[in-house]
Parts: C-alpha cells; structure tokens; sequence
C-alpha cells in the first residue's frame, strides 16, 4: 500500500471491501514499513555506488558527465515532496539521490503539544528521523538537492563538476573542482 502512497487504514478499507481478512495491526505494519524502508535505502546506496564505478572503469576517468533533473509529488509550486536525480552520461544509470521535503507529519501531529515534556522527550528522539529537510518553496527543492548531491560527489571524489543547465535555478550552484 505504500507504494501507492496509502497507509495501514487504506489497506484495512481494502481488504474489508475486497472481503480479504484484515492486515495486520498498525504498529506491526509499521514496523515492517520501517524495515523495508531500511532495506530499501541500503540497497539504492549500494545500486547507486556500483553505477558510479562502473562508469568511472568505462571512462577511466573519475571525470564523470551526468545529466541532473527534478521532479516534484504534485504538479506546481506547492508540493511538499520532490526528488532530484543524477544519471550517468555512458551507462543511463542513477548514481545519486536526494528527497526532498518540507513538510514532516509527525512535527505536525505534535506540534499542537509544544512546550510539554512529552514534546520535548518526542522532540530529541525524532530530530535524527524527521523527514523534513528543506525549507524554502518547492521550486528551489531541485536547486537545493542538486547542491547536496554534488556535495555528496566530493566525498565520492568525483572532479570537476561542470553544469549545463536550461533553466535559470542552478544559477547559484558552484562548479567544484578537486585538489
């Protein structure tokens, strides 16, 4: 159900409307949901690693051309969720990632409790799982992560990073070069 961007009520209507038994409990299905989520991040990171050095042993080179967009949930500048994507000049492959979002809906189930100790014992365990990790419009969503993923590239050490962009957001993104 996740998948379709449902939660656990979703799959009880439609395993009641399907006459199915129905799912398991909410905190059992969110347990699961976090273990695949786990699963599912190690096993991108890992994709995304070999894609980067098999196009490094194709090229022979760590100087890499990668072509960059973003994409955003909803159609428009409103929407709270984007991801940006690099893609590997030789092979077609997804080398990097980043989700964005500005909007965390557990801060915004408790935000109506701040300033109490259960908020602030809540607040000091999310702060390391919070989804919310960017603040700004939806438009510099792609501006935002394509800057983290190139600075992800540096501890990856690829060089020299050039942008050719058609649009006017990667204006203030700085052209990186290795030492």
């Amino acid at each position: 159900m996740r998948t379709i961007g449902q939660g656990h009520a979703a799959m009880t209507t439609f395993c009641g409307v399907m006459d199915f038994p129905p799912p398991v409990a909410e905190k059992s299905y969110n347990n699961i949901i976090n273990k695949l989520q786990l699963c599912s991040k190690e096993v991108a990171e890992a994709s995304m690693q070999s894609a980067a050095l098999e196009e490094v042993t194709l090229t022979n080179s760590s100087d890499i051309i990668i072509s960059g967009d973003g994409t955003w949930k909803t159609r428009g500048y409103s929407s709270r969720v984007g991801v940006c994507a690099v893609i590997r000049d030789k092979t077609g492959k997804c080398i990097d990632a980043e989700v964005m979002s500005s909007f965390c809906k557990e801060c915004d189930s408790w935000k109506r409790r701040k300033g109490s100790p259960a908020y602030k014992k809540w607040k000091i365990l999310h702060v390391k799982e919070c989804l919310k990790n960017h603040n700004g419009s939806a438009g510099m969503m792609e501006t935002v992560g394509m800057v983290r993923i190139f600075q992800r590239s540096l501890s990856h050490r690829f060089c020299e990073i050039y942008i050719i962009h058609r649009g006017w957001r990667f204006q203030n993104i700085l052209i990186y070069y290795c030492i």
